[in-house]
C-alpha cells in the first residue's frame, strides 16, 4: 500500500520518512494506521493516526504550516493589522496567512529573531505593511477587532491553518495597482469577477515615497474577502514549490486546489 501523504497527529514537522506498517479496525468504518516515522534527528517513533475511513481519500499533512506561539498582546496588535488591511474577518485570516508566508520566504528570521517573536517583529517594523505601528497599537475606528476576527487570525498564526497556499507573497490595494490585464487586455481593476487566478498580472504602482520600491508584476490568485485586495505571488517557481495546500476558511478542512 503506498502512502504519498499522511495525516499527523503530533506537531512534529521534522518527519523524513514514514512507513505503514499496519491498518487496524477501531469499529465498522472508521481505521487507524500506525506506523514509523524518522525524524531528522534520526530518532524512531509510533504514529497513530485515528478515526481515518479507508473508503475516503488518503489522509493529508495537517502540520503544513508554521505555528507561533504569540502572546495575547502580539495576537491583538497583529489582529488590529489584519482587520485594517482587509476590513473582514475572511480578509483578515487572508492578510494574518500573507504575513507568514513573507516572513518565512524571507527566512524566518528577522533582525536575528526568530519564531513568534521574528515574525511579529518583522510585520512590526519591516516596513512591507503600511503603518504597521500605528495599527497594531491603536487600531482603527473604521475596522475594529472583534472575537471573530481575533480567532481567524490564531487560527492562522497560532493553529497553523493558513488561508492561502505558502507561495501567496503579494497584495494591493486597487488605488495602487497600475493596471491588471488578462492575456495583455486590460481588465477593470475595481470588479473582482474580471480576474482570473493564475492568469491575472497585476502592475504594482512605483511611487517610491510610498511604495519604497520599483514598481513590480505579480500574478493573481484571489480576493480572500468580499471588498478585500486581490492577492497574488511574484514568482511561479514558488508555486510549483510549495503547492496548493492550505485551510479552506469556511469549512475549515485542508485543500490542495
Amino acid at each position: 500500500m503506498k502512502i504519498k501523504k499522511i495525516g499527523l497527529k503530533n506537531n512534529n514537522t521534522n518527519i523524513e520518512k514514514f512507513d505503514v506498517k499496519r491498518i487496524t479496525t477501531l469499529d465498522g468504518l472508521t481505521k487507524s494506521i500506525v506506523g514509523n516515522y524518522k525524524n531528522k534527528n534520526k530518532s524512531n517513533s509510533v504514529l497513530l493516526v485515528e478515526n481515518y475511513d479507508l473508503n475516503e481519500p488518503m489522509p493529508i499533512v495537517v502540520d503544513q504550516f508554521e505555528k507561533y506561539d504569540l502572546t495575547d498582546e502580539e495576537l491583538l496588535k497583529l489582529s488590529r493589522l489584519c482587520i485594517q488591511e482587509q476590513g473582514s474577518v475572511k480578509g483578515a485570516a487572508g492578510e494574518a496567512s500573507l504575513m507568514a508566508n513573507l516572513f518565512e520566504l524571507r527566512g524566518g528570521e528577522y533582525n536575528g529573531k526568530k519564531g513568534a517573536e521574528g515574525l511579529y517583529e518583522y510585520v512590526r517594523n519591516g516596513g512591507w505593511f503600511y503603518n504597521a505601528k500605528e495599527y497594531m497599537d491603536n487600531g482603527s475606528d473604521a475596522n475594529k477587532v472583534t472575537d471573530k476576527v481575533e480567532e481567524a487570525v490564531k487560527s492562522v498564526l497560532v493553529d497553523g491553518k493558513r488561508t492561502l497556499p505558502k507561495y501567496v507573497n503579494q497584495h494591493d490595494g486597487t488605488y495602487g495597482l497600475i493596471s491588471v490585464t488578462n492575456d495583455g487586455n486590460e481588465i477593470n481593476k475595481d470588479d473582482p469577477s474580471q480576474y482570473i487566478s493564475h492568469v491575472s498580472k497585476c502592475i504594482q504602482n512605483s511611487d517610491p515615497e510610498f511604495y519604497g520600491k520599483d514598481a513590480i508584476t505579480w500574478i493573481y490568485y484571489c480576493h480572500p474577502g468580499e471588498g478585500s485586495d486581490p492577492f497574488g505571488y511574484s514568482d511561479p517557481k514558488l508555486r510549483k514549490k510549495y503547492g496548493e495546500g492550505h485551510y479552506d476558511f469556511d469549512t475549515g478542512k485542508y485543500v490542495e486546489e
